[in-house]
């Protein structure tokens, strides 16, 4: 799942971090919880948040589950 959040995120899809709200903006639903470590790798290195977050998965409060 790597590969395939890599090249969506950083080939095919039309996201920018920095306009969130723009209506052409593409979406990536997952419903399998248990790659959401991946998912947000892909999503922290593409620039939504910060790469540290990825110190607190899991963890209460956090920003990632």
């Amino acid at each position: 799942m790597a590969d395939i959040f890599a090249a969506l995120y950083f080939s095919f899809l039309n996201t920018t971090p920095e306009d969130s709200s723009d209506p052409e903006r593409d979406y990536c639903l997952l419903s399998n919880g248990h790659i959401c470590p991946i998912y947000y790798a892909a999503l922290g290195r593409r620039g939504f948040f910060s790469v540290e977050e990825f110190k607190h998965l899991r963890k209460i409060d956090s920003l990632l589950q």
